[in-house]
């Protein structure tokens, strides 16, 4: 039996007016679940649904598949009825086809399938006259569906049922639970698919009291934060800002519904430190100037004992050498001490500076909106269904 002709991964053209177009919608849907279910094994039931997609819109690629479907239920029932199907399938798919597809390979298949009908068909059963009710619900690997709080299975579900009105209920780790009323009717074969949301993320921030918190560009208040923050699965930056201390910034993938604690510590900035020690040095110097001031003074107070003795009798040359020595001196440390003032208050203008302008910048708005999303595919030993739409 030739193995290349049948496989799991379906092909799909959408046509521009596909969406405005109710048959091929509903062909379109009909052929994914139809692949889902051949995918898991469930033969008989994409066969089924094949065939329905087909009759909402007659795609050769379609009736490929049918064919395979029906084929592979050959042998698991052995059935020759599914031969029959899967040969009337393979014959209207080369006749539509005149060329290229899969015409080759079709009629590879009629070669094996042909023979193999006219062996087994005396043992062809008599068709039952039992209408089958069934159910089917997809929605994302892994998920649980439980029907009437009785049946229970992963997703697709596919099982018989009895008519009538269902509860279907749809869970799965890191998602909100959805329930449907759905109405089934004796004969028919009810196709669900169930659309889940994730549960936002829970992210706990611990940070110094103050610091401006970002997640992706955009703030979310102070420290310490009120609320924790709400976030969609994937990834994320988490940004930490205050002023004085180097910005902080973390890359974060979160899975749905998880709960992410950071506890952040902040590093003072070099220029903050800077800042101190500048702070620190103009007032240093400007206890220098006001040491100059104070001796100075001590020299302008010489001065004035002299021009004290001389109101009072005759001063001696060496007192009105210390007169002069003591003005020149008190004019001395009264410069000096101008000087180191203006080069104290010039240190506290830097110092100053530095400090009030040591605020780091948010992060950008666009922070970890353009992230790259790498999808490994598995392609080997990936065979092919095909469907046109």
């Amino acid at each position: 039996m030739r193995t290349g002709v049948v496989g799991l991964l379906v092909l799909l053209e959408v046509s521009p007016a596909f969406g405005q177009d109710t048959k091929l919608e509903e062909a379109k849907r009909d052929f994914e679940a139809g692949a889902t279910a051949f995918a898991v094994g469930q033969f008989a039931v994409a066969a089924e649904l094949f065939a329905r997609s087909y009759d909402h819109a007659p795609r050769p690629g379609t009736l490929f598949s049918l064919a395979q479907a029906e084929r592979r239920q050959y042998y698991v029932d052995r059935n020759p009825e599914h031969l029959r199907r899967a040969i009337d399938a393979l014959r209207r798919y080369v006749g539509g086809v005149d060329q290229g597809g899969r015409r080759t390979e079709a009629v590879d298949v009629l070669t094996e399938l042909e023979p193999l009908y006219e062996r087994v068909s005396r043992t062809l059963p008599a068709p039952s006259a039992r209408q089958v009710t069934r159910l089917m619900v997809s929605s994302r690997p892994g998920s649980v569906v439980l029907v009437d709080g009785k049946l229970r299975s992963e997703t697709p579900f596919i099982r018989d049922i009895e008519p009538g009105r269902h509860r279907v209920q749809v869970e799965v780790a890191g998602c909100f639970p959805e329930s449907r009323e759905v109405e089934v009717k004796e004969g028919a074969f009810v196709v669900l698919d169930v659309t889940l949301r994730e549960r936002p993320a829970t992210l706990r921030i611990g940070a110094p009291g103050g610091a401006e918190v970002f997640v992706d560009g955009v703030s979310h208040g102070r420290a310490p934060l009120a609320n924790s923050i709400a976030l969609p699965a994937g990834d994320h930056t988490v940004s930490v800002v205050r002023s004085g201390s180097l910005a902080w910034q973390k890359n974060l993938r979160v899975d749905a519904g998880g709960d992410i604690p950071i506890v952040v510590e902040l590093r003072t900035s070099p220029q903050r430190t800077a800042s101190w020690a500048t702070l620190g040095a103009g007032g240093a110097v400007l206890v220098t100037a006001g040491v100059f001031v104070g001796i100075g003074l001590v020299y302008q107070g010489q001065a004035r004992d002299f021009l004290g003795m001389q109101s009072t009798g005759p001063v001696s040359s060496w007192d009105i050498q210390d007169y002069h020595r003591a003005q020149h001196a008190r004019d001395d440390w009264r410069t000096a001490a101008q000087y180191t003032a203006i080069g104290g208050a010039a240190l506290l203008g830097l110092g100053g500076a530095l400090y009030f302008l040591d605020r780091p910048s948010p992060p950008s708005s666009t922070t970890g909106s353009a992230r790259a999303t790498v999808e490994a595919v598995s392609g080997g030993g990936v065979l092919g269904l095909s469907g046109t739409f």
